[in-house]
């Protein structure tokens, strides 16, 4: 499927290809926590600085972010409308009974939203320039000291793995649904025929109606009849989660250090010039 790229790896040469896992990851860490101590606009916009220097230096398709924010822009829809309605009593603009459109709620929506396109884009940049693999190891050795507590965090991380690659995956065999029950008619009402003699047929126009039903049974077992091929196919190659398995170092060069600083320093700015809305 082309138009929804989410959590796929495109190999390259680019600057961020070639850091390592484990600095990508932790300064997404506290990039997210940057965003979380940012409390004014103007922070925001500083915060798009690196966020704009990620997307240059990776070389990741736009469209891979379009579509990362295009499956998010309904909940950021409803999330700017909800606390523009309800958020926050002083410097009211326009009330209606319990509504009440209020300056301090409209800064408030553009606070989480401006979040959360940074937060998006952020790790759609990540998925995009790190293998699976990678991925999977960097968490492991994040997570390594939690082995003292007999957690198992090979486990853990490989369930976060499989479940970010799962999502195109899901997505592709949806699209085959679509076009198969399509041949069957079970999309045979006039809105879609009227919108199918002028565009292609597409996911989201699918799932913005009521013929989303059709969908709902078909992409479940397609999903737990994907789970257990894997298994079966883990099994057959003889992995054993509870086993502990020596994870390799990963090496850091001058531009991981570089980065690593430059996102504790951007958190440190942000929790002490940027917490005062």
């Amino acid at each position: 499927m082309q138009r929804i790229n989410i959590g796929t790896f495109y190999s390259g040469s680019s600057f961020m290809h070639g850091l390592a896992a484990q600095t990508k990851i932790v300064s997404l860490l506290f990039f997210i926590a940057a965003e979380v101590c940012t409390q004014n606009l103007t922070g925001f916009v500083i915060l798009s600085v690196p966020v704009f220097f990620s997307i240059v230096l990776s070389n990741t398709p736009l469209r891979l972010l379009f579509c990362g924010l295009k499956n998010t822009l309904i909940f950021l829809c409803v999330i700017f409308i909800l606390n523009s309605l309800f958020y926050g009593t002083s410097g009211s603009l326009w009330s209606f009974g319990i509504i009440h459109i209020t300056k301090d709620g409209i800064v408030q929506g553009l606070r989480i939203v401006c979040r959360i396109i940074h937060i998006v884009i952020a790790s759609s940049i990540i998925n995009a320039t790190t293998a699976p693999k990678k991925i999977s190891d960097a968490l492991c050795r994040l997570l390594y000291p939690l082995r003292f507590f007999k957690i198992p965090i090979e486990t853990f991380a490989l369930m976060i793995n499989i479940a970010v690659q799962f999502i195109p995956v899901i997505l592709a065999e949806t699209e085959k649904i679509i076009s198969a029950q399509k041949m069957r008619g079970a999309f045979s009402d006039k809105k879609a025929l009227l919108y199918g003699a002028k565009h292609r047929f597409r996911l989201h126009n699918v799932l913005q109606g009521k013929n989303i039903l059709p969908l709902i049974l078909p992409v479940f077992l397609t999903a737990f009849q994907r789970a257990d091929e894997l298994a079966i196919a883990m099994e057959a190659r003889g992995y054993r989660g509870e086993r502990k398995r020596k994870i390799p170092p990963e090496k850091k060069r001058l531009r991981d250090y570089a980065v690593m600083t430059g996102s504790v320093l951007c958190c440190f700015v942000a929790m002490l010039f940027f917490r005062s809305s």
